[in-house]
């Protein structure tokens, strides 16, 4: 299944070459069709059929209540993995429509770890990559920050902690040292910081 769905994409990106933009729907139906209606595929399928039904106290906060309203609510766990794999699929299309030129060849890049690792078995950290490339951020690039923030704390999964930092990435670190370097004291004060800064995001 693996080979052919790729191969199958490679030929899209063919096809596209060609002038024909209806491929990228066309290659995009089948990858979410193949995603939807999968049963016990993935390595934590059967990790997340127990939290689904179960629970699971050292899930995110909002993971939880998802979970456990659609649980009490009779809704089969197929069909919470149907509308979380057409979630992330859907932001998937978001993005690429939204940034790439090269629509096929987007699908190609994505889908041998994205697709098939992280949408496939790590569905927690699947939805928050889908919605980080798909909204979060046009959100950052659009200076929303405070949608991005909100929507950053709201889904914390720990390999994804230090999104919030990348507000950093807006500071002019140039002026910022001008500023700060005025005095030898403060200059010394600022390259601590940033050292300790930089040594956070590296931990996670």
């Amino acid at each position: 299944m693996f080979l052919l769905l790729l191969v199958f994409i490679m030929v899209c990106c063919l096809f596209e070459k060609n002038g024909r933009k209806w491929v990228f729907h066309a290659a995009w139906l089948v990858l979410t069709a193949v995603l939807c209606i999968r049963f016990a595929q993935g390595r934590d399928y059967r990790t997340y059929w127990m939290m689904y039904h179960y629970g699971d106290g050292h899930s995110e906060f909002l993971w939880r209540c998802i979970t456990t309203i659609l649980n009490n609510a009779g809704v089969p766990f197929e069909a919470f993995i149907f509308g979380i794999s057409l979630f992330m699929m859907y932001g998937i299309r978001r993005a690429v429509l939204r940034f790439s030129p090269y629509h096929c060849f987007s699908l190609l890049l994505l889908y041998p770890t994205i697709y098939f690792s992280y949408f496939f078995s790590a569905l927690r950290a699947g939805i928050l990559i889908a919605f980080f490339l798909g909204f979060m951020l046009e959100w950052l690039l659009e200076k929303k920050y405070k949608r991005y923030l909100a929507a950053a704390l709201s889904y914390r999964h720990r390999p994804e902690v230090p999104l919030p930092c990348c507000f950093w990435g807006c500071i002019r670190w140039q002026q910022l040292s001008c500023r700060l370097c005025l005095s030898k004291k403060s200059g010394k004060r600022y390259c601590c910081v940033r050292r300790h800064f930089l040594q956070g995001l590296d931990s996670f």
